[in-house]
């Protein structure tokens, strides 16, 4: 089972690591509650990150990173003419690479840089506990804050 790795507990939101694929990340897990005051008080968001560390195999990336492709690609040219290929789609499914997760109750916020396609800002994902994709979005890489994009 994936291992949290605790950092430090700011404004509320428990900072630290988590391995998905191979690849240690940030994660951030928010009690949405600026009380919080030990790690025990995440016990259960903990187990939940743990738990869709575990369930977010490399399969299940590949399906995301495609299904992101799809929607980003599909509306960058809906206005146009020209039809994307599979080509289009492969280039930022590949570029795609997770590096943060926040959790909350009932979900999770992925981001993932696409350095090629997208250099200054990063891909920004809401899913439910389930894997189901609630919002895909691009912002800016220096003006994304996890707790608007939960309150959308």
């Amino acid at each position: 089972m994936a291992k949290f790795k605790t950092d430090e507990i700011d404004e509320g939101t428990l900072e630290g690591y988590i391995t998905i694929g191979g690849i240690e990340i940030e994660a951030n897990l928010d009690l949405e509650n600026d009380e919080a005051k030990t790690v025990d008080d995440f016990k259960d968001l903990i187990l939940q990150t743990e738990r869709f560390a575990d369930y977010f195999t490399d399969e299940k990336q590949l399906d995301l990173k495609q299904a992101i492709s799809k929607e980003i690609v599909g509306l960058a040219f809906e206005q146009d003419e020209y039809k994307p290929t599979d080509e289009d789609y492969l280039n930022l499914q590949n570029d795609l690479e997770l590096f943060d997760l926040y959790t909350f109750y009932g979900g999770f916020v992925l981001t993932f840089s696409a350095k090629n396609n997208f250099p200054c800002c990063d891909v920004v994902v809401q899913i439910d506990e389930d894997g189901t994709i609630d919002d895909i979005a691009v912002y800016d890489s220096d003006e994304f804050d996890d707790d608007e994009f939960d309150e959308e």
